[in-house]
């Protein structure tokens, strides 16, 4: 039998891993970045007030405010979700094996917390744990993610000591180690 030949996304060159995941891309553009679809049609139309990062991931897209620079998230349908008010964020991810889905931010004032997809607090925001200040937050993996004081009793400022807690915030090994990984 003989069938219609398909056309092949013609983007397929520019694609990540995780870009599969959702079948849209951020097409960056004179007039402001928007979102394609695997085949060039654009989903969103190209917006200079907010700049598009990576791809859909979890049904949220990464932006940043081009006038306040804090980022927020965007959902497939171009709507802002969550509200363009943190100094950093990550891409959604999700932690194996609880399926939780988070991106880790950062207020203004340097605190660090974990949001769900809908911008509520998996973990609020933080400034100190076990009395020392948290400068960073990991990815999670199996329900744990390394965690970062500043160690003020070091003879060099910036070093840091590392430890992990759970999605609860709690501390289940205690910051002690010059450097983690993802918890396996």
């Amino acid at each position: 039998k003989q069938g219609k030949a398909l056309s092949a996304p013609i983007l397929r060159g520019e694609m990540k891993r995780y870009e599969y995941e959702s079948g849209l891309l951020v097409i960056p553009e004179a007039e402001g970045s928007g979102l394609k679809d695997l085949f060039g049609r654009i989903k969103i139309k190209p917006n200079k007030k907010l700049t598009m990062y990576n791809s859909m991931r979890f049904g949220r897209i990464l932006v940043r405010d081009t006038k306040s620079n804090l980022y927020g998230f965007m959902d497939e349908n171009g709507k802002l979700i969550i509200k363009c008010e943190y100094l950093t964020a990550t891409d959604f991810m999700r932690d194996r094996p609880s399926n939780t889905i988070y991106s880790i931010v950062q207020n203004k004032k340097g605190h660090v917390g974990v949001i769900d997809p809908k911008g509520a607090f998996i973990i609020k925001m933080t400034e100190w744990i076990d009395g020392k200040r948290v400068s960073e937050i990991g990815a999670f993996n199996e329900g744990l993610a390394p965690f970062a004081v500043n160690n003020k009793d070091s003879k060099f400022p910036w070093m840091q000591d590392w430890g992990y807690l759970d999605l609860t915030g709690k501390v289940v090994i205690p910051a002690q180690f010059a450097w983690t990984d993802r918890f396996e």
